[in-house]
């Protein structure tokens, strides 16, 4: 079958209602339109008809091996990204999922690229040769970090060229001041006042950091006269914790209960004045407007991310409600530094970032293998 000029499919974890992975597709498809004149993108969703509508793309199931070898037919570039695709923490079915449909593409003979992925963690030896063994035989890989790449090596991946982009979601742009006014004022957050958006998720640890996020807020609220927001990243796992910790507190907090798009998210934390994130995207939403910030680590990706844009992170393992509030404190007090810094490096992540779109440009119009990348 003939290809269909510049056909682009996208398989990563979309559909769920998980905002980071939305806000990745969503800035995946701006930069590839962007940079690839007529690109006709196809995603692997979990909800066909809020993929489609939201993203003005075609949705197809995710999970119908069948149904994908047919789009693959007339298809001129895989895409598997971005995100964190290839770890088992979740278990090895995850890699061998995203991965199996990786080997799809490569079997029918289309161009596969990493779109910005973030590495690991990969613990187990069966997780390891499964990653080992396809990722050998991809086109191009593009990864968010320097450690993405370094995990990729030790694991014996050296055949396709290997670049360090950034996380798509550092070129996004917001959606426009009016409306992010607007849903403030929906969701009873006051304009003026110092706010403090909390992002916070489900996670098996030896702690109980819900009260320790609770009397932090508590605190933060009486002592810097702050107003408290609880975000919500995916509704389905994070509300009821959200929730929690609001019933936790004695101060009043707000609690983010609508469905919004990434862009509009992006501006809500935008309007803060500090962010204090378990989630990654969290983070980055609030980089790329320039506002503080303190990542909770409980996977090593907000400690890789939180470290390249000098943010203070913390383990969420070793978490205290004095630790945290101090971090607090001293963020803000320092907030008009902070903000200089982002400042200055936003643009240059947000070139990374729009990179990756370029290669994936390039890499369908490039001929036979890619050894390097001088061949594209």
């Amino acid at each position: 079958m003939k290809k269909t000029e510049n056909k682009i499919i996208i398989s990563g974890y979309y559909g769920f209602g998980n905002m980071g992975d939305e806000a990745i597709l969503s800035a995946m498809i701006s930069a590839l339109r962007s940079c690839i004149p007529g690109a006709n993108i196809v995603v692997l969703s979990q909800n066909l008809s809020h993929t489609s509508s939201q993203y003005d793309v075609r949705a197809m199931v995710r999970r119908n091996p069948f149904v994908l070898a047919r789009e693959l037919l007339d298809a001129s570039l895989f895409i598997s990204g971005g995100g964190g695709l290839i770890q088992d923490v979740t278990g090895v079915s995850t890699i061998q999922y995203y991965l199996g449909l990786v080997m799809l593409a490569k079997l029918m003979g289309r161009k596969v690229m990493y779109y910005a992925q973030g590495i690991g963690p990969v613990n187990t030896e069966e997780g390891k040769r499964y990653t080992r063994f396809i990722s050998n035989r991809v086109d191009l890989i593009t990864v968010r970090d320097e450690e993405s790449k370094e995990e990729l090596r030790k694991m014996g991946i050296d055949r396709a060229p290997i670049v360090v982009t950034a996380d798509p979601v550092l070129a996004l742009e917001s959606a426009p001041r009016e409306r992010i006014d607007e849903i403030l004022r929906s969701e009873g957050v006051e304009a003026g006042r110092l706010t403090i958006a909390i992002s916070i998720r489900p996670w098996k640890t030896g702690i109980d950091y819900l009260s320790v996020f609770a009397d932090c807020a508590d605190r933060l609220s009486r002592e810097l006269k702050a107003q408290i927001v609880l975000v919500p990243f995916q509704k389905s796992q994070d509300l009821e914790v959200c929730e929690k910790v609001k019933s936790m507190m004695k101060e009043p907090a707000a609690l983010i209960r609508g469905d919004y798009r990434p862009e509009e998210m992006q501006g809500l934390l935008g309007a803060v004045d500090l962010v204090m994130g378990m989630r990654l995207h969290s983070l980055i939403f609030a980089a790329t407007q320039s506002v503080p910030m303190i990542g909770i680590v409980y996977d090593p990706k907000v400690k890789v991310f939180s470290d390249s844009i000098g943010a203070v992170s913390h383990p969420l393992e070793k978490i205290s409600v004095e630790e945290l509030c101090r971090s607090a404190e001293k963020v803000y007090n320092s907030r008009e530094e902070v903000k200089a810094h982002l400042r200055k490096d936003i643009g240059d992540l947000k070139a990374k970032a729009l990179r990756t779109a370029s290669l994936a440009g390039r890499l369908i119009e490039s001929r036979g293998p890619i050894r390097s990348l001088e061949e594209i």
